[in-house]
């Protein structure tokens, strides 16, 4: 226990140090502030050195980073012994001090010099910094060998979304010469003991916002306070939504800070919604002393108003932390969204800064210091054809002034200049012609020189054929809700391998094209996207409708379900029913079910939706519901979104309630949704169940159920008499075997009713059909009230709590306990939210309580003495 001794010798002597500290600021009077300064830098260390010891004599240590510090605490003693030897008045060391010595302190005269003092609190802060995160290590063994069963597959993560993630390791960085009065602030901000505790970024597309961020992330990561990190990305599957960023952010802080495991552990059995705030708030003070810092890149790429929201208002909440510094780095586009929800934050809490508005002399010096650069390399790659010095001061400067402000304007085009394909000295003509055409906006300054290649020197008929093979290609590209493979786009547009890659060569300014087919081709940057599809620019003749390409691309994942033999019962050919979706191997699933066929399970009906105001294609669709639907549920279950099927077919039946054509089509898509509600949390834990349980207790009138009736196990004679069709009664009691107890709408046409089956449902009132049963209440449900945009859910039942619920996944997001308010818990109280979500106030008999749901805390309660109601409402949050 070398280091525990080491340790305990640094405390006794911080103790000595801090009581010479108070002798002297109750003697000395004209250096107190060095004084406190270091008496509480002193109390700082030695609660790190305490928290240090603990860890140092934990049984579960291996002691291995403890050992490679021993060094920092020897010399961090030694000059401690210094400093407290300083201090000592000489009279103290005679044990037989008299009375009269001792009244000599009202003369004492400090001994250091404010230069001194600075010194020594700078070392203290190193050596409080290399102890801290010396000990933070030597958890990482520690907690290895902790009996803490956590089950990872509860925390889903989006990889791709990290900033050092395979799949961005290519993803551009700041120019070291750019960006540093911004780069400056961030860090000070960061550093800032006292700052506010988010930080948002705010610019236009093409600003650099991303490129920031990356390389903040990239700095702190090497200084090991990097947290976690998420960077958003629209079209690029879970990267464009928050379902798994909860669950994403919690992997990185066990990475990072492998003690807060059993927290997240206690946070997942308890409540995932407090996956993160719990266990940060849970960690022990001096455990991690340095700042940590959370990046959230492009906000404004989060599809889910709701899910932006929420993110932001948890996060708001990270100053309310005790024990460990977080910061937040946000970063989006100003839209009126994102800006409507920083106004709900309290602005104390954050700092923002405008990327467009910063001052223009500084953007040309960044952008001039970047594009210098670039095509320095461009030159030297090409020094055989272009001449040193090139492409000379005032051609820099156009280019310059054609790019300014956009950084991902000096991106393309340097990315055009340096295509390989083309001669450089041309390519930048090109770009420089362009700064005399009438042009709009700096987007079409910058991807028209890059778009007009394709159709230049072509006749009017060839034209108009590359237009429209353009739409088909780049427009899916743009539009797809993933980014695909050349192979796997190749498969679901229905082209040969060889044809896209050759029309697509002449794009690598704007498309990242990756030299294997098999790794996904992605947008350089979401600007290219707004470009082509805005509808501001009508003259384009590149312009893509999106809802044309929506249909195609339906139309396209249709095809591929219907044709595929990947898409039968039993896809991976288990063989057995009762095998849990857990067990089943990954690298499995992903091989039966490949790439261009996971993207059609799981995006048909997007397409098809959002394409049906150009066309809607009703033979693939009546073909796949009569041949395919089944394996689809099974499809969908195996890629682990079996919640995911309801929203879609609920969305489905939206479609065809209103589109006479597809009315035909209503019974089935309804029995469909109605099969998927009864049985999706069997479809979530075993898939193949579906055939054996699921489809066999369906009603037997049911449309599923009589289509795919073949489904049934051999091992199954006979399907078992069940009701003959789902009841007709009114959507509040059907689907209940129990009486009714409680209602409440939402004002977006969503009816939620409790029962005494202790079951919460939640019907679409347009459509009639149930969008989910909600089954976690273990008592008869007393109350059921929405939040003010009808979109979270607060439900309560006997002796249950108050169960928290997210309208549009039909998700559990948190549970708010209230069964210590005295008294068994009965049905005389009331629940009301605020004007938003955030505040919910709950009233039983005498006690009211405001919870804040964000963070599932209480923020006050009261009892009242005589009370004679039994409902109340809140009117402001």
């Amino acid at each position: 226990m070398e280091a525990a001794a080491s340790i305990l010798a640094l405390v006794q002597l911080a103790t000595k140090i801090t009581s010479l500290c108070v002798e002297y600021s109750t003697a000395v009077k004209n250096a107190n502030k060095d004084i406190q300064r270091l008496q509480s830098e002193m109390e700082s260390l030695k609660a790190i050195f305490k928290s240090a010891n603990h860890i140092s004599q934990d049984r579960h240590s291996n002691q291995s980073a403890s050992r490679d510090t021993l060094h920092s605490l020897d010399t961090c003693f030694a000059q401690l012994n210094v400093l407290e030897s300083k201090l000592r008045p000489a009279h103290s060391q005679d044990e037989k001090s008299s009375l009269k010595d001792k009244l000599r302190l009202r003369e004492l005269k400090w001994p250091l010099e404010k230069k001194e003092v600075d010194r020594i609190i700078d070392d203290v802060e190193r050596y409080k910094s290399t102890i801290s995160l010396a000990f933070h290590l030597d958890q990482l063994g520690a907690v290895q060998d902790i009996n803490v069963k956590i089950d990872l597959d509860k925390l889903p993560s989006v990889d791709s979304a990290m900033y050092d993630s395979h799949a961005n390791e290519f993803d551009p960085l700041c120019h070291e010469e750019t960006r540093l009065e911004l780069r400056d602030h961030i860090r000070s901000w960061i550093s800032d003991r006292d700052g506010q505790c988010m930080f948002w970024l705010r610019g236009m597309a093409g600003t650099g916002k991303s490129t920031i961020s990356r390389t903040i992330a990239k700095e702190y990561a090497a200084l090991g306070q990097l947290g976690a990190s998420f960077f958003f990305k629209r079209g690029q599957g879970d990267r464009g939504n928050a379902s798994r960023f909860m669950t994403t952010v919690a992997r990185q802080l066990i990475q990072h800070i492998p003690s807060i495991k059993p927290d997240i552990a206690n946070a997942i059995n308890a409540d995932p919604a407090i996956l993160i705030l719990s266990p940060l708030s849970a960690l022990d003070k001096g455990i991690y002393q340095l700042p940590l810092l959370i990046i959230v890149d492009a906000l404004d790429e989060c599809d889910s108003d709701d899910h932006l929201k929420l993110v932001m208002q948890l996060f708001s909440q990270t100053r309310t932390i005790p024990n460990i510094r977080v910061k937040l780095l946000l970063t989006s586009r100003p839209e009126l969204r994102v800006r409507l929800g920083f106004k709900k934050i309290p602005q104390d809490v954050f700092d923002d800064f405008i990327l467009h508005e910063v001052s223009p002399t500084l953007i040309e010096r960044d952008i001039e210091a970047y594009l210098k650069h670039e095509l320095a390399e461009i030159q030297n790659d090409n020094c055989d054809s272009l001449s040193l010095g090139w492409p000379g001061t005032k051609r820099l400067h156009l280019l310059v002034t054609i790019a300014t402000p956009l950084f991902i304007s000096a991106a393309t085009m340097c990315r055009l200049i340096r295509d390989e394909n083309w001669n450089p000295d041309e390519q930048l003509d090109i770009v420089l012609k362009h700064r005399h055409a009438n042009h709009t906006d700096h987007l079409s300054t910058t991807y028209m020189p890059v778009l007009e290649r394709l159709v230049i020197n072509q006749s009017v008929a060839q034209q108009k054929a590359l237009l429209e093979e353009f739409r088909t290609l780049v427009g899916s590209i743009v539009i797809l809700q993933d980014s695909l493979s050349l192979n796997s786009l190749a498969s679901l547009l229905q082209m040969s391998t060889g044809i896209i890659k050759r029309r697509l060569d002449g794009f690598r300014s704007v498309l990242n094209i990756p030299d294997s087919p098999d790794e996904p081709i992605k947008l350089f940057h979401l600007s290219f996207r707004d470009f082509l599809v805005g509808k501001d620019r009508k003259n384009n003749p590149f312009m893509i409708i999106e809802s044309q390409i929506h249909a195609e691309l339906a139309g396209r994942c249709l095809d591929i379900l219907i044709k595929t033999e990947k898409l039968k019962q039993d896809i991976c050919s288990l063989n057995d029913p009762g095998i849990r979706r857990e067990d089943i191997d990954l690298g499995l699933i992903q091989q039966c079910i490949p790439p261009d066929v996971r993207y059609a399970v799981l995006h048909w009906i997007h397409h098809f939706v959002n394409g049906a105001t150009f066309s809607l294609d009703l033979e693939r669709l009546q073909i796949f519901l009569q041949t395919k639907l089944l394996y689809w549920f099974e499809a969908v279950s195996l890629l682990g979104y079996p919640y995911a099927i309801s929203v879609a077919l609920a969305d489905l039946l939206r479609l065809a309630s209103t589109t006479p054509s597809l009315n035909v089509e209503l019974p089935l898509i309804s029995d469909a949704n109605r099969l998927v509600l009864s049985t999706q949390g069997l479809l979530d834990s075993h898939p193949l169940q579906l055939y054996s349980s699921a489809l066999m207790f369906a009603p037997k009138a049911n449309m599923v159920r009589e289509l795919y009736k073949s489904c049934k196990p051999t091992w199954i004679d006979t399907l078992p008499r069940f009701e003959k069709a789902w009841t007709n009664e009114h959507p509040a009691t059907e689907g209940h075997t129990g009486g009714i107890t409680c209602i409440d709408l939402s004002c977006n046409g969503v009816l939620a009713s409790g029962s005494n089956d202790r079951m919460v449902n939640l019907w679409d009132i347009n459509t009639k059909t149930l969008l989910h049963s909600l089954a976690e209440h273990t008592n008869t449900v007393s109350r059921v009230c929405f939040s003010p945009e009808g979109t979270f859910l607060a439900s309560c039942a006997t002796g249950d709590g108050i169960k928290l619920w997210e309208v549009m996944t039909g998700s559990l997001i948190a549970i708010l306990s209230i069964r210590e308010i005295g008294g068994p818990f009965d049905r005389r109280f009331s629940l009301s939210f605020g004007r938003t979500r955030q505040y919910l106030a709950v009233q039983q008999r005498r006690h009211v309580i405001l919870f804040d749901t964000i963070v599932c805390t209480r923020d006050f309660e009261f009892e009242v003495k005589d009370m004679a109601f039994v409902g109340f409402e809140i009117f402001s949050s």
